[in-house]
C-alpha cells in the first residue's frame, strides 16, 4: 500500500459527522467554482480543519477531486439501486423497467444533491488536469450500473421473456438501442441544465416525458399496424 492509499484508508477513519463535513465543504467548492478555481483554503476554512491536514490525507487537490469524484459515483450508484430493491422495480414490461430506473435516479439526484450537481459538472466539463482519472470514473460507473442485479443482464432477460417480441429481433439489439437513445438524451438534457434552461434537480419530468414517448415509438414502430403507405 502507498503512502497517498494508506493516508487515504486512515481519513476512512475518521468520524463520520467529521468525514462528512470535510467532504460536502469539498463537493460544494467545487460544484460552484469548478476545479481550476476551487479553493483549497476554503475548503479547510469551510470544514473547519488546518489545510496542512487536508493535504496531509489527500496530497493535493487533484487527488481531493478524484475521491470526490469516485465517492460521489459509488454513493449515486448504490443508492439508486437500493430505491429499485425498496420498490420492487421488478415489473413485466421493458420499458416501465426503464422508467422506474430513470425516476429511481431522479429521487436519489434530488436526495444527494451536492454530489449529483458535482458529477454532472465534471461529465460535461471535465477539468483538463484530471481529464483521463474523470472519464475513467464515468466508464467505471458505467460498467458497474450494467453488471448490478438490475443492469444489463436484467434487462435483456425482460425482453427475451416477453412474448410480444416480434420474431427475428434480438433482445441485445433492443436493449443497445434503447440505452443509447436514453443516454443520448440525457447528454442533451445535462447541456440544457448546464446553461441553465431547466433545472434537473429540481424537476426532471421533461426528461422523463421525452424518455416515455420515444420508447413509445421504440415499442410500437413508426407506421400503423395493416396500413400501407404511399411510398413507391
Amino acid at each position: 500500500m502507498d503512502r497517498t492509499t494508506d493516508r487515504l484508508a486512515a481519513f476512512e477513519q475518521w468520524p463520520e459527522s467529521k468525514k462528512r463535513r470535510l467532504l460536502d465543504a469539498a463537493y460544494a467548492e467545487f460544484a460552484e467554482h469548478g476545479y481550476d478555481r476551487a479553493s483549497t483554503d476554503a475548503i479547510a476554512k469551510s470544514a473547519g480543519i488546518a489545510k496542512g491536514l487536508l493535504f496531509h490525507y489527500f496530497g493535493s487537490k487533484k487527488n481531493l477531486y478524484v475521491y470526490l469524484l469516485r465517492h460521489a459515483s459509488d454513493l449515486l450508484t448504490a443508492k439508486t439501486i437500493e430505491e429499485l430493491e425498496k420498490n420492487a422495480a421488478d415489473g413485466d414490461d421493458f420499458f416501465d423497467y426503464l422508467r422506474a430506473i430513470t425516476l429511481a435516479k431522479q429521487k436519489v439526484a434530488a436526495a444527494y444533491e451536492r454530489q449529483t450537481r458535482f458529477l454532472i459538472k465534471a461529465y460535461i466539463d471535465p477539468p483538463s488536469a484530471v481529464r483521463a482519472e474523470t472519464e475513467a470514473v464515468f466508464r467505471a460507473q458505467r460498467e458497474q450500473a450494467l453488471r448490478s442485479p438490475y443492469g444489463l443482464a436484467r434487462l435483456t432477460e425482460k425482453l427475451a421473456c416477453d412474448r410480444r417480441l416480434r420474431e427475428g429481433v434480438s433482445p441485445e439489439t433492443v436493449v443497445r438501442i434503447a440505452l443509447d437513445v436514453a443516454e443520448a438524451l440525457s447528454a442533451r438534457w445535462l447541456k440544457l441544465h448546464r446553461d441553465g434552461a431547466v433545472d434537473l434537480l429540481r424537476d426532471m419530468s421533461p426528461v422523463v416525458r421525452e424518455l416515455e414517448e420515444v420508447f413509445d415509438v421504440i415499442r410500437h414502430g413508426v407506421f400503423k399496424s395493416g396500413v400501407e403507405g404511399d411510398a413507391e
